[in-house]
Formats: structure tokens, sequence, C-alpha cells
């Protein structure tokens, strides 16, 4: 943290403005009732690296500045928050003026940040003291100004200018689209028993909770209402092992009582399987003993994440990982859940890092956070290989020791496809990805389409792209889906149902303090249970390929407009076109097409033709050579527009031609929200038929709205001769014949139907 008062001296042409900076989280009093109102927030896009978060609530903060001459003084707040807010301000002593607080769109981030003048006055040399109420929202600073305007505090430097030679070695390619461990895993299928667990549950016992009951009896109390696979925390945070280890701290209530193993024998012990949420990023013992492990930022200083510090990968922190992961592979767990970002998104400067970051780029390390800079971006590139690096290291390690076990590995923002912070290789080395339901939706992409007046594309159909992105980046394993803050029956099945559909596990979170909660949860983990075995074994039925261009998109950065307007948006286009079509479709990263992974697929959309590799245009003219049509985005087709969208929506599907129609099965009729997703190739498909799911809110829980309505009169075209039958109910649909077709009726349903065509 930064001093508490900063007097910076700024000047311009011919004029000077004296700005005394008084950073937030430097408060001379903090008044409240609740024990963590307004704490210290690391944010690398804050003043001094820091902000104040749980500012709402009741309380308040006095900061006092000394006013170096008497005169006219501006008194601003730089601050973060989602939308309007009242907040009371004004000198101690006096009665607080309440003002409205413009939004900002977010809470972090570059531009997350904005200014309000708070006090205007003629003000007497000596020390002023100010206070701030609580209020929603993230204070950063109060500046005191002579200046007539904003102040220029922490506004971004100029852009840097590179030598020629320097932007060649920059323009070379770190990785290729097909490194060499992509041998281990190309066409892997996740082990059986996860791929039959279609719900699951997820807890977060922490050691807050290891003296209440529910530590050690969840496991029993979550089997009995249906679950048969939980993600539960074997490290939380920061803390020790729950074990003893043969490195690292160990917390002192596992010295003697080897915690991790009674969980996990506890859970088998009643059927469960149990996937170990493990906290690899932050780590409080093992920085204290080697303070050189740990992240920094451009300025040198740590990371922290909670108040907790993070350990950079390029250091030996990835093998005191791999050895812990190892020995609860030992002590029996079925596999690892790994959240959160992994490395630092905005890259690191520790001493590893520099220096293996010049040894791979010849580069020199870049000085500062600035994704203008094209050298930043290409420690970014750098980031990518550094986590990639760790889980191909991990993931031997691990199926060396057990084969059946599993690797959950985040992919934080990257569903929104604007907003990534991993390559699309990662997910290759993942037997599920880690997503939540609602990383379809961002905030960085919420505020540019406030910004740009772009047209939002639906909330079911982000969402969809989202758990696809997550499925198809790694060749159609069933990515692990968190679905926390559900309040009801209805909701929890709805969730599950949309995801089910789009192939994915409904990772469902029941709050601790009401495990295990069956009222809310039961239902939807029977509806997971019965999907599962149908499910199992198959991929999503392969029609129309949408590339997802990360090197265009990478060509683009940092400026999100154009690149919404040139790749996502086409993308969010084509993917709703396709899917309210009731097309099969799905998406193909740079990896995947570079390795001509078009099997299945008839045609295949380019946003970004002129940003493919060699390997990637080998593979296009190969897919075409073969019959397949390749079809690119077109000037205009303006996916921005809210109504010249739906004019692009239907030139794509004419592009497509009467060749988009060649499925021999096809489903009509029900709402058009209805979410139609077909399982399998060949005689033997399975349809998923789910609800509308888009009124569920799992960000703001009151936000959901009501059910939708049971979903009639949905009717399954197939050839003649092919049999039917609803595989959640074990119903056997009977066929109406009209001439070269069978037609099957599906009986009303109010979430999920899962529809078996056989051809014969």
């Amino acid at each position: 943290m930064l001093s508490g008062l900063t007097s910076l001296l700024l000047a311009s042409a011919g004029a000077h403005a004296e700005e005394l900076v008084v950073e937030a989280e430097a408060p001379r009093g903090r008044e409240s009732s609740e024990r963590a109102f307004a704490q210290a927030h690391y944010d690398r896009w804050a003043s001094g690296r820091e902000c104040l978060i749980r500012f709402g609530g009741e309380g308040r903060c006095t900061y006092t500045v000394t006013v170096p001459r008497s005169g006219r003084w501006h008194l601003w707040l730089r601050y973060a928050a989602r939308s309007v807010v009242s907040l009371d301000a004004g000198l101690v002593g006096c009665e607080l003026t309440r003002s409205l607080v413009p939004a900002t769109g977010a809470l972090e981030g570059r531009e997350a940040w904005g200014w309000v003048r708070l006090l205007s006055a003629d003000l007497a040399a000596g020390p002023l003291d100010f206070v701030l109420a609580a209020a929603p929202l993230r204070p950063d600073c109060l500046v005191l100004t002579d200046g007539a305007g904003p102040p220029t505090h922490a506004a971004p430097p100029a852009p840097v200018v590179h030598a020629p030679e320097t932007l060649a070695l920059i323009s070379r390619e770190l990785a290729s689209d097909r490194p060499s461990w992509m041998d281990d895993v190309r066409g892997l299928r996740p082990p059986a028993w996860y791929d039959r667990v279609r719900a699951s549950l997820h807890t977060r016992l922490s050691p807050r909770w290891r003296e209440r009951e529910t530590f050690h009896t969840a496991a029993r109390a979550l089997r009995d209402i249906g679950a048969l696979a939980i993600v539960r925390h074997l490290r939380t945070l920061g803390e020790g092992a729950w074990w003893p280890s043969a490195v690292g701290p160990v917390e002192p209530w596992a010295r003697d009582e080897d915690v991790a193993t009674g969980i996990i024998a506890r859970a088998h012990g009643v059927g469960l399987r149990l996937i170990a949420y493990y906290r690899h990023t932050e780590d409080v013992g093992v920085a204290a003993e080697h303070p050189d492990w740990a992240a920094r930022d451009d300025s040198g200083r740590v990371y922290t994440r909670n108040g907790r510090p993070l350990l950079c990968w390029n250091s030996p922190y990835v093998e005191h990982v791999e050895t812990r992961l190892l020995e609860l592979v030992e002590r029996g767990v079925d596999g690892f859940y790994f959240d959160e970002v992994h490395q630092p998104p905005t890259g690191c400067w520790c001493g590893a890092c520099r220096a293996r970051f010049s040894a791979t780029t010849a580069l020199p390390h870049p000085t500062t956070i600035d994704d203008r800079d094209p050298l930043y971006r290409k420690l970014l590139e750098f980031n990518d290989l550094t986590i990639e690096r760790a889980f191909v290291r991990w993931r031997r390690a691990i199926r060396a020791r057990r084969e059946d076990a599993v690797l959950l590995i985040g992919s934080y923002r990257s569903p929104d496809l604007l907003d990534s912070h991993t390559s699309g290789r990662l997910p290759r080395l993942a037997d599920g990805v880690k997503t939540e339901f609602e990383k379809g939706l961002s905030a960085r992409t919420e505020r540019l389409l406030a910004r740009t007046g772009f047209a939002a594309p639906p909330r079911a159909a982000r969402l969809a792209l989202g758990w696809s992105w997550c499925r198809d980046a790694a060749e159609g394993r069933p990515p692990h889906v968190w679905i926390p803050r559900l309040r009801s029956t209805a909701a929890a099945q709805a969730a599950a149902a949309g995801v089910i559909a789009h192939g994915g596990v409904a990772n469902l979170d029941p709050p601790e303090a009401t495990i295990p909660d069956g009222r809310t949860f039961a239902a939807a983990l029977d509806l997971g249970n019965r999907a599962g075995p149908a499910l199992a074994g198959l991929q999503p039925t392969r029609l129309v390929a949408l590339h997802h261009p990360e090197r265009a998109l990478a060509r683009l950065a940092p400026d999100d407009t154009a690149a919404w307007r040139e790749v996502v948006g086409p993308l969010n286009g084509a993917f709703e076109t396709l899917l309210r079509a009731r097309l099969p479709v799905g998406l193909v990263s740079d990896c995947l097409l570079a390795e001509g992974a078009l099997e299945g697929y008839a045609f295949l959309f380019l946003p970004a033709p002129g940003d493919l590799s060699p390997q990637m245009r080998e593979a296009v003219a190969g897919f075409a050579r073969r019959g397949g049509r390749v079809i690119t985005n077109r000037v205009e087709w303006d996916w921005c527009d809210g109504t010249d969208r739906l004019r692009a929506g239907q030139a794509l599907l004419e592009a497509l031609g009467p060749e988009r129609h060649r499925r021999s099965i096809v489903v009509s009729g029900g709402p058009a929200a209805l979410h139609v997703v077909s399982h399998g190739e060949g005689s033997r498909q399975v349809l998923a038929l789910a609800n509308d799911f888009a009124w569920v809110d799992t960000l703001r829980p009151r936000g959901t709205s009501a059910p939708r309505a049971p979903v009639e009169g949905v009717r399954v075209l197939a050839p003649a001769g092919a049999r039917a039958r609803e595989l959640l109910s074990g119903e056997r649909l009977r066929p109406r014949r009209d001439g070269n077709r069978s037609i099957f009726e599906v009986a009303p349903f109010a979430h999920l139907a899962l529809v078996e065509v056989e051809l014969f």
C-alpha cells in the first residue's frame, strides 16, 4: 500500500494543477458495527494498487488532507460502481450531503473507474477532515486539486513505441497450434464414471466449518438426496495442508489427524465420488517460506487475492503443488477442481518470469501492464504457455498414478469469447472444463454493449454459447458448470436441464448452512442421474462448425469494439441463428482447426478468414476438397444492429442452402425458446430438449422470474421405420406415418426431455 497522502505537481503548457491524493484504503478512522466493513482489496488499475471493498451496509470512513494554501479547491472521489449510487459525504462536523454517483459499469478493470466531485469550496490552509459514508461502490482515492477539471491522477501512460527489430521478435509465435504435448490428449475421452454423472453437488466446507457436525456428516446427507458425485474443498484459500503433507505447512489440526483422508473415506463409504476443490494459486505459508516464489505485479508488489499471496508458476511452486496433488491421489481422491485464473491474468514480474520470458522470446520483459503495448501482450501469450506447461506436468503425474482421476480446469472468462485469459489449447488438457452458469456473460461485454449500442444477443443464447465453447474446446467432453444461488426446486431443475441438454454437468451449489436441502436440489439431481446413462459416450451431433479465431482477437486487442464487430458479434449471431433453427452447431478453436478436426461437419463458418495460420488454411482447403462448404462472414452481414442482425441470420441460413436440411431427424413444434441439442451420429441419436432456462439468474437471485410453462406440442420427424422413446420416463413413443416419415409426439414436460431415435 502506498502512503496515505501523496502530493503530485502536474504541469502542462503554462498551467499548473496541484493534486493531493489520499488513498481510500488508508483512512484516518473507520467506524462500523460490521467487522468486514471497508476492507483493502488489490486491484491493478486502482490508485496505489488497492481500493476498498465491502463498503456497503453501515459505517463511515474519515480522511484528512492538508490544504497547502488558502483558495478555491475541489475534492474528487475516484470509484467504481455497477449502478447509480446514493453517496453521503461531507466535512467532519457538518451535515453530510447526498449525491447521486453515476455508474461506471463494473467494479474492476482499467475502464471500471470514474470520478465524481464531492466538494468545491474556498478553503483555508490547514488540515481538512472529510467523511465518506457507506455506499455500494468501491472507493479508490480522494484527490484535492485546485484545477478546474477532473484529476489527471491515475491516467494511463502514453503508448509504448518499439523499434522494428523488437516488433519482429514480438511477431514470432511462442507456441504452435499443435504442440507436442497434444499427442497425449488428442481424442481424449473422460473416465466412464465422470461421463455418466450429469448433476453433482458443490460444497465449500472450509476449515471454519470444522467444528460443526456438517463438516463430518455432509457426505451421507448429500448421498441421501441423490448425489453421485460431489466437489468438496480439500484446500480453500491460502491455508496449509489438511493432511500430514511432506511439503509445505500443515494446518495444526491436521498434523495428528489426516482430515483429508477422513473426508475422502466417508464419501467413498456412502458411494460418492469426490472431486477435490484444490486452491492452487494462493498459499500464505509457502509464500512466507519462499518469498521468491511469489507472483509480483509491475511495481514489484506481491499479487494477492482475498488478502492472500499468489504464487508464480515459473517457480518451484509447480513442483510443490504436484507433490500435494499426488498425496491426495494416494488418499483416493477421484479428481481435482482447479478454479479461478491460474497465473495472474495481467502477467507476472517475479525474477523467475523475467528470466524465463527473456530466455524464451529474446525480448526484454515489459516494464508495465499496458494492453496497448505489443510487448506486454507477448507477456500474456507467455502466460498462456506457463499455465499449459504446469497442467501438462500435473496431468501426466496424476494419470501415471490413477487413470480414472479427472482434471476439471477453470476457463475463467473465456466463455464470453471477448475476455479470455487462457488459450484454446488449455481445454484440451481437461477431462471437463470448469465454468459457471453465467460465464457466457461478462461485465466487460455488458459495458461494451452499453457504450456502443450494439444489439445484445439473447441471454439464453449467450449462456448456451459459453457452455458450448467449454464443451467443444475440450473435444466434446462435458463441461462442469457451477450453478450457485438457486432458491427453488424449479430454478434448480431449469438450470440443470439447460446445462445437461448442452452436454454439460450441472454442478449445483447448496449453501453450507442448509446442507443437504433436498427440497431444492433432489429433483435436479434425479434429473441428472437419469440423463447421465442416456448421454454417456455420446458426442454432440455435428453439422455447422463456427471457428473461434483467437489470432484475430489477438490482432484486434485491446479494441473491444472492433473485436465484437469483426469476431464476437458474428459468432454470437451465427450461434443464435443456428440454435433457433434447431440445427446442430459447434465451435472449433484455432488448435482444433489446425489439426483439421472437422469430421462430421458439413459447413464451416469463418468470421475472420484473413487470420488463419498456414496449417489452418490447409485444413480449410482439405475440408472444401472433401465436399464441405466454407462460409465466410460478409461485410453486409451487420450482426451489431438489432434489425440487421436478423437479416444477417437469414442470409446465413440461405448461404447454407438446402443441404442444411440433410438431417434425417428433425424437431418441430413447441415454444420458440425451446433448446434442441442432438447427441450422437448415425443410426442412434439422442435429442435433448430443454425448456427456456434464461429466467434463472444466479448472479442476482432476486432477478429470477417465474418458471416457464411446460413444453407442449413437440414432434420428432424421422425416416419411416424409425423407433423412438423418451429416456427419462422410459416411455416408448408411438409413430404416426406420414408418407416416408414417422412422426413422434413428445409428451408435455416441465424442464427436460431426452428422445432417443434409432434408425433401421
